[in-house]
Formats: structure tokens, C-alpha cells, sequence
């Protein structure tokens, strides 16, 4: 388990790692020698300073079930493959990389117990003494990627709905921020005298290169994107904060149309984000087009981070543990309340959409609330108690959960949207991948069944050979299609 993964099924093979001298260009290339045989995938290898070893990870037990929630850190000898084993059981280890003068170890690692809830952590181990210390613990940070420059370890991480780069001492854990900005630059390299180079995607500029020097501020290398903003028009966003109950403060964004008249009022679309720990704002380049694409159909698009998203803080995320549907309702409807009194929207026409864990909340939300004149659900889990059985992520409900089924069915069910789904009174519609391995295509077919047996409003559209990342990254045509299908619903029923 899992026997598949993404949109294609397992196989029996695994990435090994080799090594093979240079040689000169006009000398015959030596014959890479295969340094590993364990049936376990091997992540991207990293030398040693001394050139003696390298630095990996894997599973601990090759062949064993959920690989990725058992990898562990390990030192292979370059002469003849044995192995160390650097990290413990507790958590799940992933790309060991050492710095440059080999003292200290720096890896990205997961605590076991309720992985799904918890941030993951960058950590680094002191060679000498074989101390693990946890660097994003206490700035409570959700780290993307890492990299060393120097002495001196630098990583990209997730906070209100950006992505800086910070610099990170490891011998005392000190953290300051290295690039900020209203912007999420995860991908980035690091020089040691301190110059830093990264691509930083923004709501208004897009994607650019990005170089910044020690003490300086940063200067963009590229203008990819210039032509493409002075010749269209497209939509701002805006910032709308509010506090669904005292203590707790929540921040959202809207778009208006681009061509928006002030003496009109606007249909909104609600979207809602998947994860369900993930964040999103104007930032979140994989949504920029999607969101763009339904403002210059005419509607307001009104998004927001409900607890449990990534960015805020562990307990935030974690907040949702155990209670996806209810928190999160209330989270998000408290948010739509207060954007409303904005007095932009012609509360007559509002739709609701959302993908995968959005899915899910559509489905919930349409079977309480009825004012939405339509729906879109996508890629949803729907069945809390079908999922399990059918995912690339097996030990994900019992980790946001707290039960397996045998435990307790009649929980998963009651928190399942197709328990409700005779509810629903809003014309929806169900798009799904027929190759979608995260959530199998079953979750709709089940929601369509049963909505469709209840002699309600209800359309399911599959798209062939496509997966989890349909909106994202799936086929062109496809993208197109699903866009343009989701406008014309939306205008068939508010428009």
C-alpha cells in the first residue's frame, strides 16, 4: 500500500543510486556503478565534503506498506554501499544534506503520530554530537525547500499567505528573514557571501527572477510576464479580514471583474481551497488563472484560509482535527457575512465551488445552506468511509480523524457529505479524473448516485487520463474545457 499513485499504478521498481567517475571529454565515459539494491526508493543523493559518502533517504523497511510516513535518513558508503541509518522511527525522514564542512546535517522531517495534522519540520543534526534540533519549531514556520550557502543553512517557508526565504544559524537555531515581500518564493539558491537568487510568484507581476544581494534589495532579472500584463486586463484582489469568534482572526481576498461598474451589483463565486492544509492567496500561482478566468466572466470570486490551512501557525492547522465540516462552515460562511456587507454582490446570485477538500466542504455546505444557485464540486472525497480503501493516502482520514473504520464507521459517516447528500437542493455539478488515485472516481460517482436517485439537479463530467492535478497541470484541452464548463453552468443558473 499504496499499489498506485498519482494517475498510473505502482511497479516494482525503484530509484537506485549510482555513481560513475568524470572523465574527460574526448575519453571513454566509465560504466555507472550501482551502489544500491534495497526494493525501496532512495531519494536525491547528496556527497559527503570528503567525498566518501553519500547522503540519502528510504524506507526503513524495504517493501513495507507507506513508504514516505517510514523513510529515515541515511549515510551510504560510496566504496561499497553499506549503510548507516541517521534518523529514528518517530518521524519520517527526507533529503539529508550536509554543510559544507560537513558538521552539520540538514533534513526535512515529519512527526508519525497524526502526520497529516502536524507541520512538517526542518531539522538539523549536529554531527558531533548526534543532537537533532528542530529549526522551524519555534517560529512555528512550515518550511518548503532548503539549501546551505556557507555555514549558513537558508529555506523557503509558508506564513499568511506568502512564501519568504529565511537565513538560519545551525549551531544556535537563530532565524531572520532573508527575502520578504508580498510574494511566495519557495524556489530559490543562495550564494555565501550572502547573495540570493529566486523565482517569486506575485498577484499582479506573476512569475519573475529575482536576484538580491547581501543588504540589498532585490532586483528582478527577468520581464517574462511584462507584455502579458500591459497588453489585458485582469482582476486585483483584495483583503477582507474577519474573526469567526473571539481570539480567532481570518483573512480572505475578492476579485472584481475587470471591467467592474460601481453602480452594479456582481454574482459571486464562493471557492474554497482543498488540503484541506494548504493556503492560498493572491499569491498561489496554481489558482491565479482559474480565479482570473471566472472574474472576466462577470462574477465577484470571493476565497478564503479557514482553519486548518498551512501558514498560520501549527495549532491552526490542527484546529481542524477531527472536524472538517463544521469548523471550517462556520469559518467560511463568517467570511462571506462580512464581505457581504461590502454591499458588492446581488445575494440572489451566488454560486459555490471547490476541489478535493473544497470538494468535500461544497457538498457539506450545499446540503445546509440553499441560498446558492449553484454548485461545482470536483475531485472531492465525499466518503469518509469509502476513501481509505480507495487512496494513494491510506492512513490519511485516520490521521485527520483519530479512528480507522473498524473503530468507528458511524463517526466517518457522520462526518462524510454523501450522508446529507438527500439534502442538497442546489443544481450541482461533479467533475472528477477517471485517473485520480488521490481520490478515486468512485467518491463522485457515489455523490452523483445518490443525488441523482433523490431526483435532484445534478450533471457528473469525467475527463480521461487525467488525475488529482486537473486544474493545475492536466491537458490543455482539458483545462479549457473544465473552465468552460463551470462558466457556462454558473451563467445557466444566475445569469
Amino acid at each position: 500500500m499504496p499499489y498506485r499513485a498519482g494517475t498510473a499504478f505502482n511497479t516494482d521498481k525503484y530509484a537506485q543510486i549510482y555513481v560513475m567517475r568524470l572523465v574527460s571529454e574526448d575519453a571513454e565515459p566509465e560504466t555507472p556503478r550501482r551502489l544500491t539494491t534495497s526494493n525501496a526508493a532512495y531519494s536525491e543523493p547528496a556527497w559527503s565534503p570528503d567525498g566518501q559518502f553519500l547522503y540519502t533517504s528510504r524506507a526503513e523497511v524495504p517493501g513495507a506498506d507507506e513508504p514516505a510516513r517510514q523513510s529515515r535518513g541515511y549515510k551510504v558508503r560510496v566504496t561499497d554501499g553499506s549503510h548507516e541509518q541517521l534518523t529514528g522511527p518517530t518521524h519520517a525522514a527526507d533529503r539529508p544534506v550536509p554543510s559544507p564542512d560537513g558538521r552539520y546535517l540538514a533534513f526535512s522531517r515529519h512527526r508519525n503520530e497524526n502526520m497529516a495534522l502536524n507541520y512538517s519540520l526542518l531539522a538539523v543534526l549536529d554531527t558531533h554530537t548526534g543532537l537533532i534540533r528542530d529549526v522551524t519549531a519555534a517560529p512555528d514556520l512550515s518550511p518548503v525547500l532548503f539549501t546551505w550557502a556557507g555555514s549558513t543553512l537558508y529555506f523557503s517557508a509558508q506564513a499568511n499567505g506568502t512564501v519568504w526565504v529565511y537565513r538560519c544559524d545551525p549551531a544556535t537555531g537563530d532565524i531572520a528573514p532573508a527575502v520578504q515581500g508580498e510574494f511566495r518564493a519557495e524556489r530559490f539558491d543562495a550564494r555565501a557571501d550572502g547573495a540570493i537568487a529566486f523565482a517569486a510568484f506575485n498577484g499582479e507581476t506573476l512569475c519573475e527572477l529575482y536576484v538580491q544581494g547581501a543588504n540589498e534589495l532585490p532586483v528582478p532579472l527577468t520581464r517574462f510576464n511584462k507584455a502579458f500584463i500591459n497588453s489585458t486586463s485582469f482582476a486585483t484582489f483584495r483583503r477582507i479580514t474577519w474573526q469567526p469568534e473571539a481570539g480567532v482572526e481570518l483573512e480572505g481576498w475578492y476579485l472584481l471583474p475587470p471591467d467592474y461598474d460601481p453602480a452594479k451589483k456582481y454574482p459571486l463565486v464562493l471557492d474554497i481551497h482543498g488540503g484541506p492544509h494548504i493556503m492560498w492567496s493572491p499569491h498561489y500561482e496554481g489558482e491565479w488563472v482559474n480565479w482570473q478566468s471566472v472574474a472576466s466572466a462577470g462574477y465577484i470570486v470571493f476565497f478564503a484560509n479557514p482553519r486548518g490551512s498551512v501558514g498560520y501557525g501549527e495549532a491552526f492547522q490542527q484546529a481542524i482535527g477531527g472536524k472538517w465540516g463544521a469548523l471550517a462552515h462556520a469559518d467560511i460562511m463568517a467570511g462571506l457575512e462580512e464581505f457581504l456587507k461590502l454591499d458588492l454582490v446581488d445575494t440572489g446570485r451566488m454560486v459555490i465551488m471547490g476541489g478535493s477538500y473544497g470538494g468535500y466542504m461544497t457538498a457539506w455546505i450545499i446540503a445546509r445552506d440553499h441560498r446558492f444557485k449553484a454548485a461545482m464540486s470536483e475531485r472531492g472525497v465525499y466518503n469518509l468511509v469509502s476513501f481509505t480503501g480507495t487512496t494513494d493516502i491510506p492512513s490519511f482520514i485516520p490521521n485527520e480523524f483519530g479512528y480507522e473504520l473498524p473503530q468507528n464507521p458511524a463517526f466517518l459517516w457522520e462526518h462524510s457529505p454523501i450522508a446529507y447528500a438527500h439534502q442538497i437542493r442546489t443544481p450541482l455539478l461533479i467533475i472528477h479524473s477517471e485517473n485520480d488515485y488521490r481520490v478515486h472516481i468512485s467518491e463522485a460517482e457515489q455523490l452523483f448516485a445518490l443525488v441523482k436517485r433523490a431526483g435532484l439537479s445534478v450533471e457528473f463530467v469525467r475527463y480521461p487520463r487525467e488525475g488529482h492535478e486537473l486544474s493545475r497541470a492536466g491537458e490543455p484541452e482539458h483545462r479549457i474545457d473544465r473552465l468552460n464548463r463551470i462558466i457556462a453552468w454558473f451563467d445557466r443558473h444566475v445569469k
